[in-house]
């Protein structure tokens, strides 16, 4: 087998179970066949792999969220913040509202997030 991709001279943080931190990894095509030190994966490199020297950088496993919650909090620093920490009543509720009225043109919509109404005074 010769490796598509080798990085070495790194932290690879694997996720498992035991928390193991290795300095290596080979990839053939799109898949992560093996961990471990750079000085044993390096046999496994060959004249068409890639190599990349992290200098001791850390990688970490790709984070897939089907449910876009990322997208969502990127979302919320465009949002007014109406969550229980920081609206405690209606009147304070109206009062952030009316804020975002007054600063945006008019026929904008006002989008706030983590409204809790169950945390309200009233």
């Amino acid at each position: 087998m010769e490796a598509t991709l080798l990085l070495e001279n790194g932290r690879i943080r694997t996720l498992d179970e035991k928390g193991t931190v290795t300095e290596s990894l080979v990839a053939l095509d799109d898949r992560i066949v093996a961990v471990g030190s750079s000085r044993e994966l390096s046999a496994l490199a060959g004249r068409g792999t890639k190599r990349l020297d992290l200098g001791g950088r850390t990688v970490l496993p790709g984070f897939i969220d089907t449910h876009e919650h990322l997208s969502d909090f990127a979302e919320m620093a465009l949002e007014v913040d109406v969550s229980p920490n920081r609206v405690k009543s209606l009147r304070e509720l109206l009062g952030l509202i009316r804020l975002e009225v007054d600063r945006l043109p008019h026929g904008e919509w006002i989008r706030a997030s983590l409204y809790d109404d169950t945390k309200m005074e009233e």
